[in-house]
C-alpha cells in the first residue's frame, strides 16, 4: 500500500504559529535563506531515503524546498526577520535528520505580512495579521481582518491564538461566504451541520473532543478522540480486547485483541503490525515519512 505524507506545505499560511527551536547561526540573510534552507533539508534526509532503501533525488528534493519557500522571499508586502530564518533552518536540519515531515509551523514567522485592510493581495501571508494574529487575503483581492465572532454569528473559521500568529481552519475550504472568526479562547468554534445544510455559525465548545482545532490532542494522556462519537475514550492496552476502543498507538488490532507491533527487521504481513508502519517483502523495514516524498520513489 503507498503511502503519501505532505513534506513541506506553504509554510507562511497566517494560520500558523512558529515551532521555536534553537539555532546555531543567530541570523539568516534574506539572500541566502533558500540556499541554506535546501542544505539543511536536502543534506540530511539523504540518510533517510538510504535506511527506507529509497534512493535519493537530489534535484527533486532542491524543487520541493523551493517549491514552498523560495517564491516568498521576492514577495511585496512582506518583512524578513532573519533571526526567525535561522530558527526555521536549525529546525528543519534537525527534524530532516530525524526523518521526519517538517511541520508548517516550523517557518512560519520568516516573513510577516506588512499590509494593512483594504490593501490588493495576491496571497494571505502578505497581509498583516493585525491584533487578532490572523489577517486574510479575500475574495475581493484585498487584505482582511476576519471580525472575532460571538454565539450565533455567522462564521468561516475556527480559531486559536498563538504567541504571534492565530492557527485558524477555514471550515468551508474554499472562498468562504463570510469573514468572521470562533476563537477557542472565547469557548467557541465554527459548527457546520454534519449533513452540510445553512451556514456554518459560531456554537459553544462542548465535551466533543472534534470541535477542538487539534482533536488528537483534545483528550487526556492515554485516551483518544473517538470520530464517530466526539468522546473521549481509553485506549486498549496490548493484550486487551479491541472490539470497542483502539489499540495503544504501540499496537495494532487482530481478532478482536491488540498485539504489540514488530521491530525492523520482524517478520509482517502488513504494515500494521510494523512500529516503522512499512512491511516491505514480508519483513518490517524502515519507514521515513520525509522519505517518501524527498526520495526518488516509495
Amino acid at each position: 500500500m503507498k503511502r503519501f505524507v505532505r513534506y513541506l506545505v506553504p509554510c507562511f499560511s497566517v494560520s500558523l504559529v512558529l515551532a521555536a527551536c534553537g539555532s546555531g547561526d543567530s541570523e539568516v540573510g534574506e539572500s541566502s535563506f533558500s540556499v541554506e534552507l535546501v542544505h539543511a533539508v536536502c543534506d540530511t534526509v539523504v540518510n533517510c531515503c538510504n535506511d527506507a532503501e529509497l534512493g535519493f533525488n537530489a534535484t527533486t528534493c532542491k524543487q520541493t524546498v523551493l517549491g514552498q519557500f523560495g517564491d516568498r522571499s521576492t514577495s511585496t508586502g512582506v518583512r524578513y526577520d532573519a533571526t526567525e530564518a535561522a530558527n526555521c533552518v536549525e529546525s528543519s536540519r534537525r527534524l530532516s535528520a530525524s526523518c521526519v515531515t517538517i511541520p508548517p509551523t516550523v517557518c512560519s514567522n520568516v516573513f510577516r505580512g506588512l499590509l494593512p485592510p483594504g490593501s490588493p493581495c495576491q496571497e494571505s501571508y502578505q497581509c498583516d495579521p493585525g491584533p487578532q494574529g490572523y489577517g486574510v487575503c479575500g475574495t475581493t483581492g484585498v487584505c482582511e481582518w476576519p471580525a472575532r465572532g460571538t454565539v450565533g454569528a455567522l462564521c468561516a473559521y475556527s480559531c486559536r491564538s498563538g504567541p504571534q500568529r492565530a492557527e485558524c481552519r477555514n471550515v468551508y475550504g474554499g472562498p468562504p461566504p463570510v469573514q468572521t472568526t470562533c476563537f477557542e479562547d472565547d469557548g467557541l468554534f465554527c459548527f457546520v451541520n454534519p449533513g452540510g445544510q445553512g451556514d456554518a455559525t459560531c456554537q459553544p465548545i462542548s465535551a466533543d473532543c472534534r470541535q477542538r482545532m487539534d482533536k488528537d490532542k483534545a483528550c487526556p494522556p492515554g485516551g483518544y478522540c473517538d470520530g464517530a462519537s466526539g468522546v473521549c475514550l481509553p485506549y486498549a492496552p496490548v493484550g486487551g480486547s479491541c472490539a470497542a476502543a483502539q489499540c495503544v498507538p504501540e499496537g495494532f488490532c487482530a481478532n478482536g485483541v491488540c498485539y504489540p507491533k514488530q521491530p525492523v527487521p520482524a517478520a509482517c504481513t502488513d504494515r500494521v503490525q510494523c512500529l516503522s508502519d512499512r512491511c516491505n517483502g514480508g519483513f518490517c523495514t524502515m519507514y521515513s515519512a520525509a522519505a517518501v516524498v524527498m526520495c526518488a520513489g516509495n
